[in-house]
């Protein structure tokens, strides 16, 4: 499968909230068969990234809609 790196941008956001939303991503990632393989989020510009195996981008933009709403910004392959 593809690597897929995407960036969130997401006004206000916490350290402690993005976690979360991770969390909800990891308990939604078999139903979507693919692995949510890391994440990094930079507080001071409200930027959060995701690495992530994945089939293909729509199954990425599903996962994180239905586990959160917080969509990419970008996807990169």
């Amino acid at each position: 499968m593809p690597i897929f790196m995407e960036r969130h941008v997401i006004e206000g956001a916490t350290k402690h909230a993005v976690g979360n939303a991770h969390n909800a991503d990891l308990a939604g990632q078999e139903k979507y068969r693919f692995r949510f393989l890391t994440y990094w989020f930079d507080e001071e510009r409200s930027t959060a990234f995701c690495l992530v195996d994945a089939p293909h981008e729509d199954s990425l933009l599903q996962a994180h809609n239905e586990a959160h709403g917080l969509v990419p910004h970008e996807i990169l392959r």
